[in-house]
């Protein structure tokens, strides 16, 4: 947990980053056992360690019980604390577990351990006290028997003093760890099938981005997507929503990440000319930007409005009206410190004009804009490594 701002003194209030912020699209896991925990695995943990103020009194300081505590207050103490911590893994338990009746045997994988296993394991660790509980997960089975519950308790009582393999809390906690691996990997049930990733790859690499599309059942296929877009579910749902007004249902970080290994894992390479490349677009939409001077002649108060204007030599105009007009036209392609390296090579150059009295940043080509020639645009970009934005 992290309070920030970071300040000397707190006269500003303050807001505290917690871990799942945005649910199970989160990045921000609690830890437990060695992996991330999954929120319902974390708010079990957190419920189970809850205690009285009894309780918190009891708990041995530097060794030794408080003052005024007597030993059996300590027992008393812990058992509850157990109880809470073993009904919070049984609820982080598959279902489907209570269907399995096999014994466990070393050679026994945790994924089959069921119904047997957890009523040991709370015989072991709650004694008598564990029976409703057994009786309660037990009934998630479709073949479930409160008599064969009862039957098999008495069997754990007349087996546990020669059975050496003494079932405990640890096990229980590896079972519902894998249980909550299986529910981290599980897509909801309402979202749309991905699939048919598709790279487009132009006869020059070194001047375009790598570019991706990929299609989704009810939206169509989502274009101009960067390696980024497809590998973190929250852009990957952004430009979805940007294209074609869908919303998809958040998807935990893990299944996303599971999915989108399938979806590269599968994923086609299409040649497409350079023209069709993301430069050739940006070029033919940028051309019939400029167009726009045309309407606008040589009045430089153009500007002001949005549109371009040319004196001659040079057409002029804001970034900001471009940027608007690419949106327009769906073109996402390029972010705005790519579309500047794009004008730089053109022969752009970036300057401040006063218009109207007020001081506007402004860009200009070389005018008729397509006439002049500069050598090829490279996107700066790390070839061995797609994902990494500039």
């Amino acid at each position: 947990m992290e309070v920030f701002p970071k300040q000397a003194e707190a006269d500003v209030g303050n807001w505290v980053n917690v871990p799942y912020f945005g649910g199970e699209a989160t990045n921000r896991w609690a830890w437990l056992n060695g992996g991330p925990a999954t929120l319902d695995a974390f708010l079990d943990q957190a419920e189970g360690g809850r205690t009285t103020l009894e309780g918190l009194l009891a708990l041995p300081l530097g060794g030794a019980p408080r003052a005024g505590v007597t030993d059996g207050d300590v027992v008393k103490a812990d058992g509850k604390s157990r109880g809470r911590r073993v009904r919070g893994l049984l609820k982080r338990l598959s279902p489907g577990r209570a269907d399995r009746y096999g014994a466990a045997g070393e050679d026994v994988e945790v994924a089959e351990l069921g119904w047997w296993t957890v009523g040991a394991i709370l015989f072991h660790e709650l004694g008598d006290d564990g029976l409703s509980d057994f009786i309660e997960w037990s009934r998630q089975s479709a073949r479930f028997d409160e008599h064969a519950c009862r039957d098999k308790w008495k069997d754990y009582a007349r087996i546990r003093g020669g059975d050496k393999r003494q079932l405990t809390l640890g096990t229980l906690v590896a079972m519902a760890n894998e249980d909550d691996e299986d529910r981290q990997l599980a897509l909801p049930d309402d979202l749309p099938a991905i699939g048919n990733l598709v790279q487009e790859a132009t006869e020059n690499p070194e001047v375009d981005p790598v570019v991706y599309r990929v299609d989704v059942e009810g939206a169509g296929t989502i274009q101009q997507l960067r390696y980024a877009d497809v590998d973190s579910f929250p852009r990957f749902r952004g430009k979805v929503a940007d294209q074609t007004h869908v919303r998809l249902p958040l998807v935990g970080s893990r299944a996303w990440d599971h999915l989108v290994k399938g979806l590269f894992d599968d994923v086609r390479v299409e040649r497409v000319s350079e023209d069709a490349g993301p430069m050739g677009t940006f070029i033919t939409y940028l051309t019939e930007f400029l167009g726009r001077a045309r309407v606008g002649g040589n009045d430089p108060t153009e500007l002001s409005r949005g549109h371009p204007y040319e004196d001659g030599k040079r057409v002029w105009f804001r970034l900001q009206d471009l940027h608007v007009f690419l949106l327009q036209q769906r073109f996402f392609t390029f972010n705005e410190k790519m579309v500047s390296h794009a004008l730089r090579k053109l022969g752009g150059q970036n300057k401040q004009r006063k218009v109207e009295g007020q001081k506007l940043r402004v860009w200009s080509l070389p005018w008729p804009f397509g006439e002049v020639r500069t050598e090829p645009y490279v996107v700066p970009r790390t070839v061995q490594d797609p994902n990494k934005e500039i």
